[in-house]
């Protein structure tokens, strides 16, 4: 999970990763450690605000694999039905990466 601050992101994954990364526009990018391995990735928002989908790779490599993920701040569990209106006034408001993911 990782939240946004004042000047990026912050947080945790799995047992022990930590991610730590920059906010432009609709992009964030940054870099994570999981024990003694290290890594950059680079994710991009969904239309929606709610998903977003990017890659992560070793060392200075951002693009090896992918890796997607949500908001757990909106209930998206109908996401698949409709298109959500909560998000989407999220994405107009220039709140692209609020909340916690």
């Amino acid at each position: 999970m990782f939240s946004k601050t004042a000047t990026g992101i912050t947080g945790r994954y799995g047992y022990d990763g930590n991610l730590t990364g920059t906010v432009s526009d609709s992009t964030l990018a940054g870099a994570w450690t999981l024990g003694n391995a290290s890594g950059r990735f680079q994710f991009t928002i969904s239309p929606v605000c709610y998903t977003f989908a990017g890659t992560w790779g070793y060392g200075t490599d951002a693009t090896a694999e992918p890796w997607t993920g949500y908001s757990v701040t909106y209930d998206h569990t109908g996401w698949a039905r409709s298109t959500p209106t909560v998000p989407q006034a999220r994405c107009a408001s220039g709140s692209t990466w609020t909340g916690s993911w």
